[in-house]
């Protein structure tokens, strides 16, 4: 059986959802929870990957076990919000983001990438990477408007962070 996955990244919390005759959901530390003085949890972990690995994997990895709990071994797609700009090639970097685990990019901005392991693990799956506030609205826009039966150009849409 192949399904969407939904994942969204905070700062506190990695959410990952599947709808499976309902939804299946399951919240974990985010990788970037504050652990210490100027510490998150991704210090911690996986001491032999260098530092803008680390992100990648801590996602792969909760994707994966989650996966095998429910019995799934491929989805169809995968939609990623997180609190960020979104960059070049499938990078983000949040306000509240410790930049050592992002990779510097062509344009001397750091950035991090959190979808290499998922991307080698279902390269069949379409994979989206946005920002949590613009995937909501998307989501209002299309499924959203369609529950509660408004016209998708007329949602409107505010976030305050």
């Amino acid at each position: 059986m192949s399904l969407p996955l939904g994942i969204d990244l905070g700062g506190t919390h990695l959410r990952l959802l599947l709808w499976k005759e309902g939804l299946i959901k399951k919240k974990l530390d985010s990788p970037f929870r504050k652990v210490g003085e100027g510490k998150v949890l991704l210090h911690q972990l996986y001491p032999s990957l260098p530092l803008p690995e680390r992100p990648s994997q801590y996602v792969f990895q909760a994707v994966d076990q989650f996966l095998q709990e429910q019995g799934i071994s491929q989805v169809s797609s995968i939609g990623i919000s997180v609190a960020g700009r979104i960059l070049q090639d499938e990078y983000f970097m949040g306000a509240n983001t410790p930049p050592e685990f992002g990779e510097l990019l062509s344009h001397g901005e750091r950035g991090i990438s959190i979808t290499k392991g998922l991307k080698k693990a279902f390269p069949e799956a379409r994979l989206c990477l946005e920002n949590d506030a613009t995937a909501t609205a998307r989501f209002l826009a299309s499924y959203g408007a369609k529950l509660m039966k408004l016209d998708e150009k007329e949602v409107f849409y505010i976030t305050l962070s």
